[in-house]
């Protein structure tokens, strides 16, 4: 894990409602290691996220049929469009 800090591989982490990095429940919902949520490749070209984007309130441990909010996915579609 420290590799992927050190090398700035690290997108997103779960924080708290203070902002501070959040190692349990509710706020870290997997558990994840350094409260880590999403990293990139090396080359910055794949990332790979742990949550789901549509499961953002509560009960978040069950899908939603139809609520999806996946902006990120749009934004980097149009980040390489250019």
């Amino acid at each position: 894990m420290l590799k992927l800090i050190e090398n700035n591989q690290v997108v997103s982490q779960y924080i708290d409602n203070s902002g501070k990095i959040a190692a349990k429940l509710p706020f870290n919902p997997d558990a994840s290691t350094c409260a880590v949520e999403s990293i990139i490749s090396p080359d910055g070209r794949i990332l790979g996220k742990s949550s789901m984007p549509q499961r953002r309130t509560s009960g978040c441990f069950a899908n939603v049929p139809d609520n999806r909010n996946i902006r990120i996915f749009e934004a980097g579609i149009n980040y390489f469009k250019g």
